[in-house]
């Protein structure tokens, strides 16, 4: 009987945890599958900006999304590009908070076109990240298929 109620108090607070930290993303996350790429200027740059969004891009919503700053030129195809110091990546849940900064990770480009190559036609980019926080990590692949910001 002292082995029941020890286990079903254990289930319960696995439950309270998992149910307490709706951040945490499972490790083969795609909520951040559409992206746009935007040039970093100012202080921020040289470099892009990938934003990862949730939603499609007709009526996509710009929250929650990933803010992936890359300063690596040019960008490496089929290579990882460390998350760290030179090059950052922000989770943004409402445009009123502020931005987590994850802590490191990395980024893969398996294509990448800066520009279309005609108006009709948009740039083919896409690959896939590891992102880490101290609560958990978000991955998933993306791909670049909205305009520009």
């Amino acid at each position: 009987m002292r082995i029941a109620k020890t286990l079903a108090l254990l289930g319960v607070l696995i439950a309270g945890t998992l149910s307490a930290n709706p951040m945490k993303q499972s490790l083969d996350s795609n909520v951040y599958s559409r992206g746009t790429l935007t040039p970093l200027q100012g202080n921020d740059g040289p470099g892009i900006r990938l934003i990862l969004t949730a939603k499609t891009c007709e009526g996509r919503s710009r929250y929650p999304r990933l803010e992936i700053d890359i300063k690596v030129h040019p960008i490496p195809l089929h290579k990882s590009i460390a998350i760290g110091s030179e090059n950052g990546a922000f989770r943004c849940m409402e445009p009123t908070q502020s931005c987590q900064q994850f802590m490191s990770g990395e980024l893969v480009f398996e294509h990448f076109e800066a520009k279309p190559r005609n108006n009709n036609e948009m740039s083919t980019t896409d690959g896939h990240y590891v992102l880490r926080l101290r609560t958990g990590t978000e991955r998933g692949h993306f791909k670049v298929d909205c305009g520009g910001s």
